[in-house]
């Protein structure tokens, strides 16, 4: 005889209602059975099962009370368990990115106990599953148990091998204690619930590091000015958002190399500092405005190093190892130039100035690109055009110096000197980078056709003099200016001396024949 109670009420015969009439079951056999209408079980709810044997002499088996062979207790458990996913949390955002993940873990819950936490693990990249059977990727879902705590509310995995940077999709269920089948929790894409939920998590693997990118100064350039401002870039990630840009600059000019510290150069390799970022997300664009002063710290011909590199969000952040890097020169010095023929305060005769100028231009760091030339005929107030000295102002003629060239020449046909000129030559030089100079201070020379004009005042003309008396020689000699007399040469001769058709010269200590 079966008797099942709900505290004090009855099972009664139509096997789904209950009663305070006392109600009971025969059954027959060993083992025995009794079918029941499940529906009349109520979840979270405890029931008493009473056993009475009888035999066919009439004896009947004393009624037990819970708990013994033939009186038990059991709790209807309807209710499914509950897991989460701790770890990865889902992904909201590119900062919620992984570069590793060594565990999956999460918390479980079942009023009457959590006996088991099954795991799925979905690589988009290749449409593989994890199993946990072989240690690798494989087609076919997979679910796989992972590890529960002594208290059942605390479960891990470690093996899941996520060797490829890409979106993994995370499913987890857990199976009660109720026997003989567990509740189960259900895969949570057959529940109808979507990515983010308790379940089911959504994570991306970034394993793959950032790329800085510097676009200005470009590597190799000689530069005269570089603002803060200008120096400048790119970072971008396949994956993951950028949230650091670092850079550093150094000095290498001398065999110490001397780094940026934001205030002054120093000898710390250490001096990494953050730039600029404009926008968000896997690409930006950054900027040195937060370099300091270092507009007015470049030093003309020195040549510096740029590096750059970049932080991504992912956990922990992928940094890049290989630093992006340009080197550049800086020069802000005008090359000097000048004129060496004609040579300055010099005067030239007919035919001794020509039609060819030259000179010479340098530049201790960038090559002469161009020297311009002006001629001032002063008398005229006028400068040469290249045509003549037609000008009313400053003409300033390209001579076509080859560019890295030291030395230079400008020949014109047209250049033809007036007598009694004077005649300004000044020049300036430009850069292959544009650093210009002022022009030269110039250089004047006079020309001159106009020959000198001398005489000689003692002795006089015809005059006779005692020889002993005669121990100065004097005159006069004068030019046209601009022209001035230089030295005057003077000749002394014997004539017919010793005799008729024999002249005798002197030669500054003696007389010659």
């Amino acid at each position: 005889m079966i008797t099942i109670k709900h505290g004090t009420d009855y099972l009664q015969q139509d096997k789904i209602s209950w009663g305070a009439a006392p109600s009971s079951f025969t059954v027959t056999g060993s083992p025995w059975t009794l079918s029941l209408d499940t529906n009349a079980w109520t979840n979270g709810q405890t029931y008493t099962i009473i056993a009475r044997s009888y035999d066919k002499a009439g004896n009947v088996e004393d009624e037990d009370t819970p708990p013994t062979e033939s009186a038990i207790e059991f709790i209807c458990d309807r209710t499914k368990p509950e897991t989460y996913i701790v770890t990865p949390v889902h992904k909201t955002s590119n900062f919620d990115n992984r570069s590793q993940l060594p565990i999956i873990d999460g918390t479980c819950y079942d009023a009457f106990g959590v006996t088991d936490v099954k795991i799925s693990v979905y690589k988009e990249l290749g449409a593989k599953y994890w199993h946990d059977s072989t240690n690798d990727w494989g087609d076919g879902e997979e679910w796989f148990s992972g590890n529960l705590s002594g208290n059942a509310t605390y479960w891990w995995y470690t093996k899941v091998n996520f060797n490829t940077s890409c979106d993994y999709l995370i499913k987890v269920r857990a199976y009660d204690s109720v026997t003989p089948t567990p509740n189960d929790e259900g895969d949570p894409v057959a529940n109808g619930e979507d990515e983010g939920t308790a379940s089911f998590h959504r994570v991306t693997i970034d394993m793959i590091e950032p790329d800085s990118l510097i676009q200005s100064p470009v590597d190799g350039n000689t530069y005269s000015s570089l603002p803060k401002t200008s120096i400048s870039g790119t970072a971008e990630d396949t994956q993951s958002d950028i949230t650091y840009v670092k850079i550093r600059i150094s000095d290498i000019t001398a065999s110490t190399t001397y780094y940026w510290n934001l205030s002054d150069w120093d000898t710390n390799s250490g001096n990494w500092h953050n730039t600029n970022i404009t926008g968000a997300g896997q690409s930006i664009s950054w900027d040195g405005t937060s370099l300091g002063d270092i507009d007015q710290k470049w030093t003309s011909g020195h040549i510096y190093r740029i590096e750059t590199y970049a932080k991504d969000s992912a956990q922990p952040e992928n940094v890049e190892i290989s630093f992006s890097t340009v080197t550049f020169t800086f020069d802000d010095t005008p090359p000097l130039s000048d004129v060496s023929f004609p040579v300055d305060g010099e005067h030239y005769k007919a035919g001794a100035l020509g039609q060819t100028i030259s000179g010479t231009a340098q530049d201790a760091t960038s090559d002469v690109q161009t020297v311009y030339l002006s001629i001032l005929e002063e008398g005229t107030t006028k400068w040469f055009d290249g045509s003549g000295f037609l000008a009313n102002s400053t003409y300033w003629i390209d001579v076509g110096i080859t560019p890295g060239a030291t030395e230079w020449s400008y020949t014109n046909a047209n250049l033809n000197w007036t007598d009694g000129n004077r005649y300004i030559f000044k020049t300036y030089a430009v850069d292959e980078i544009g650093n210009t100079a002022q022009p030269s201070s110039g250089i004047e020379v006079v020309y001159d056709e106009t020959e000198p004009d001398s005489s000689v005042t003692n002795p006089a003309d015809g005059s006779t003099k005692q020889k002993d008396l005669l121990t100065l020689l004097s005159g006069n000699a004068s030019d046209t200016a601009p022209g001035v007399v230089n030295n005057v040469k003077i000749s002394l001769m014997i004539k017919d001396y010793p005799s008729a058709g024999t002249n005798y010269y002197w030669d500054g200590s003696t007389w010659v024949a």
